[in-house]
């Protein structure tokens, strides 16, 4: 009986043209883009730090931060923001021509002085502790971890710029893929909770209610002579032409509607002239009204 022969391996399927094999697709990357108003989001979480750390530093100025995807310093070093060892979370100076992060700091800190603190030690200490003081409130806003950077960043790998104008000029700030990515995936949930906010439907009342509106109150028209007008002075009495008994006319400043919204008697209140509104119903058919 000759011997049992093992079975040959069953042959994989053809792969369709353009696809990737196993192992390609094991090597392939994540392309990640991230929507603007996410983006603005987290430039916001940034700025509102900034201007925490402003406020408690004493740092005048205001403070911005947008994305920022143009690069015309593309040859600055980065700088690790918090960590020493090179996390995927970095910074640079956003002008080549700029003054040094130090000499803006102590510029924003001491104003006119600073640029004779800059052999103080005393300066020099606040300034470093400025500087980690921010840095720490920018990293913090990470609470997943700051991941290790790759050498650079790469077209569609999540990676987020933002530039940072504030008292100690522009920066440049760079957030790797992974971390831009833990940091929306934590924040989905917000920013779904504020489209939800955004699109649920609510009465018309709570809608536009707190819109103002101008009102004026107005006299019948007056029609006079214009060398009568020409010769007003002060001190000459105006005749209006309206009965002391006929009411106001109350209208809303721009609106479309031709006629008044209703009557009014003028009057004073507390020190201020005023009007009582009358149930005239000369004034319902040209009064507008709202459907809901």
């Amino acid at each position: 009986m000759p011997p049992a022969r093992e079975a040959a391996p069953a042959a994989r399927p053809r792969l369709p043209s353009g696809w990737l094999s196993d192992d390609e697709s094991a090597a392939a990357r994540a392309l990640r883009a991230w929507p603007l108003d996410r983006q603005l989001r987290l430039a916001g979480d940034i700025a509102a730090a900034t201007r925490a750390w402003a406020v408690q530093w004493g740092a005048a100025g205001a403070c911005e931060v947008r994305p920022d995807d143009a690069d015309a310093h593309a040859d600055a070093p980065w700088q690790p923001l918090a960590d020493p060892t090179g996390a995927h979370l970095r910074w640079r100076r956003a002008d080549a021509a700029a003054p040094s992060i130090r000499g803006a700091l102590l510029a924003a800190l001491f104003g006119e002085r600073g640029a004779s603190a800059t052999e103080d030690r005393m300066a020099d200490r606040l300034v470093d502790l400025a500087w980690r003081d921010w840095c720490e409130r920018v990293a913090g806003l990470f609470a997943a971890g700051i991941e290790p950077a790759a050498a650079a960043s790469s077209p569609f790998d999540g990676s987020l710029r933002l530039r940072v104008s504030w008292p100690c000029g522009d920066v440049l700030l760079e957030i790797g893929g992974e971390l831009a990515a833990r940091w929306m995936s934590a924040h989905a949930q917000d920013a779904r909770r504020d489209a939800d906010a955004r699109a649920r439907p609510v009465p018309l009342m709570h809608a536009v209610g707190g819109q103002p509106v101008a009102v004026r109150a107005e006299l019948r028209r007056v029609d006079v002579e214009l060398g009568k007008l020409l010769a007003l002075r002060p001190g000459d009495v105006f005749c209006t032409g309206h009965p002391l008994d006929a009411p106001l006319s109350i209208r809303a400043t721009g609106a479309t509607a031709p006629g008044p919204l209703c009557a009014a008697h003028l009057g004073a209140r507390d020190g201020w002239l005023a009007v009582e509104l009358l149930r005239d119903p000369s004034f319902s058919s040209t009064a507008p009204s709202v459907r809901s």
